[in-house]
C-alpha cells in the first residue's frame, strides 16, 4: 500500500468512528457518574443546600448535616439515582435525587419521588 492510499484508510476509520459516536449519542446513554461519584455528587448538595440556606421539605439544613454524609447509601434506576443520608443528631434521613448524569433534581425526607415511583425499573441498591 502507498503511503496516500494508507492516509486515506486511516482519516475513514476515524470519520466512521465519528459517525458511530454520535449515533450512540441520544437520550437514554446519559448515565454518566459511576456509584461513588453519585455519592459524592449527593454529599456536594448537602453542602450546597446548608451555605446557600435552601428549603428542604420546608427545613433549612443544618451543620449536623455534614456529618451525616458519612452515612450514604446510594440506589438507581436507570435514569436517577437516589442518595440517602441518615442524621442521628436531627433523627432524620434526607433523600436527594439526582439524574444518572448527576443534576440535582430535589430533595425531601420520605423518600417518595413521582420519578421512581412511576419507573418500569426497580430500584437497587449501588
Amino acid at each position: 500500500m502507498n503511503s496516500i492510499a494508507k492516509k486515506l484508510s486511516t482519516i475513514v476509520i476515524c470519520l466512521q468512528c465519528l459517525v458511530i459516536g454520535s449515533a450512540m449519542a441520544h437520550p437514554g446513554h446519559d448515565h454518566v457518574l459511576t456509584d461513588k461519584q453519585a455519592v459524592l455528587r449527593g454529599k456536594a448538595v448537602i453542602s450546597s443546600l446548608i451555605s446557600q440556606e435552601d428549603l428542604v421539605a420546608g427545613e433549612t439544613l443544618d451543620e449536623s448535616w455534614k456529618q451525616a454524609t458519612d452515612s450514604a447509601t446510594c440506589k438507581e434506576i436507570p435514569e436517577f439515582y437516589l442518595i440517602s443520608f441518615d442524621n442521628q443528631h436531627a433523627r432524620k434521613t434526607l433523600y436527594i435525587l439526582l439524574t444518572a448524569a448527576g443534576k440535582y433534581l430535589r430533595a425531601n425526607f420520605d423518600g417518595h419521588f413521582a420519578e421512581l415511583t412511576f419507573s418500569p425499573y426497580p430500584l437497587q441498591s449501588c
